[in-house]
């Protein structure tokens, strides 16, 4: 199968690659293969491996059509809704907007629906920009995505230094690092790490006690608060 791609058409190349004939897929994927073991560098290494993980996938090439982003701790990425987007590696904290679509491009072993895929995606070329958490009250971070459906804070719990959430709800907390005690009215819950909570609407003020970094995420029509 011969196919020639404009420059530029990123719509055309998905699309090409979502339809690539099933038994044609793996000679494809593995010459992509071939070309990059013979090149160094992250995109060439990360691209090899997808290769080697799904040998009969050409989500393996729709990939090398995305930017790849490296993150450092600390660091978010925020993507508008309609982006064709992947994970590659690490823990991270993902936190999205109420939607009724959640589609699948390619490196998935579950259902693909192409025609709803190329319906709906955004096929405008951009490059993301790092979002680097500006500091609140009460020693805390939050993260200024412009997205009003949500919001995103970060609180570094020491021991001896307790940290008080006045406005904790609705929202989910979740503690990462050594032990936090999430204490509301009468009510204590300790967390370990990777281990969350849900906080209602109705309450008091939310006392965080112990050692470890806790995410708080809440709906974004809060405004300030701590």
């Amino acid at each position: 199968m011969v196919q020639c791609l404009r420059t530029g058409d990123l719509r055309g190349a998905v699309t090409t690659l979502l339809n690539w004939p099933e038994a044609e897929r793996a000679g494809l994927v593995a010459q992509v293969l071939a070309a990059c073991t013979t090149r160094t560098g992250p995109r060439a290494a990360w691209t090899a491996a997808l290769a080697r993980a799904y040998p009969h996938d050409t989500g393996v090439i729709t990939s090398m059509l995305l930017n790849l982003v490296e993150l450092r701790p600390g660091e978010a990425l925020h993507l508008p809704g309609r982006t064709l987007h992947a994970y590659l590696y690490g823990t991270g904290v993902e936190i999205m907007a109420a939607s009724d679509n959640v589609l699948r491009g390619g490196l998935t072993s579950k259902y693909v629906d192409i025609g709803e895929l190329l319906a709906i995606t955004d096929f405008r070329a951009t490059r993301p920009g790092r979002i680097h958490p500006t500091p609140t009250a009460n020693h805390g971070e939050t993260y200024p995505a412009p997205a009003p459906q949500f919001r995103l804070s970060r609180y570094q719990v020491r021991p001896q230094r307790p940290i008080t959430l006045h406005r904790p709800g609705p929202g989910v907390l979740l503690c990462l690092g050594d032990e936090i005690t999430v204490r509301r009215d009468a009510d204590a819950t300790t967390l370990t790490p990777g281990l969350s909570v849900f906080l209602p609407h109705r309450g008091g003020p939310v006392e965080l006690t112990g050692s470890g970094v806790a995410y708080h995420a809440t709906p974004g029509f809060h405004g300030a608060h701590t």
